[in-house]
């Protein structure tokens, strides 16, 4: 991995991190706006991005101490994962392990850029 491809998989995690902690009225904006239907969208760019975590953190892109919280925010997609139901707007705008996704990642999000 080149140093740029590893700041170009940081701006990914920074910009899915963004997206997951804002509020559910943004974050259905969002998705309505390009005509998806599922929630699950949300989590896709960090899902692509996470495997990557350890070999940014050893690039020194990312601090190790960013990579707990991250955890955390992927740890809490994948227990919604446990539930179909959880993937819709209805979810999204009511249910508290939604608001818990949201406030995982704008502390992983804090914790990205202090550490940077």
């Amino acid at each position: 991995m080149t140093a740029d491809e590893a700041l170009q998989l940081r701006e990914m995690l920074v910009f899915a991190l963004e997206r997951l902690s804002e509020p559910a009225p943004r974050q259905i904006e969002w998705l309505t706006d390009r005509s998806l239907k599922l929630a699950d969208e949300l989590a896709l760019d960090l899902d692509d991005v996470m495997p990557t975590v350890p070999q940014l953190i050893q690039l020194g892109v990312i601090s190790p101490s960013a990579e707990p919280p991250l955890r955390a925010v992927d740890d809490s997609l994948e227990h919604l994962n446990a539930d179909e139901s959880k993937w819709d707007f209805d979810a999204l705008a009511c249910d508290p392990e939604w608001a818990e996704v949201r406030h995982r990642a704008a502390e992983a999000l804090i914790a990205l850029t202090i550490a940077a």
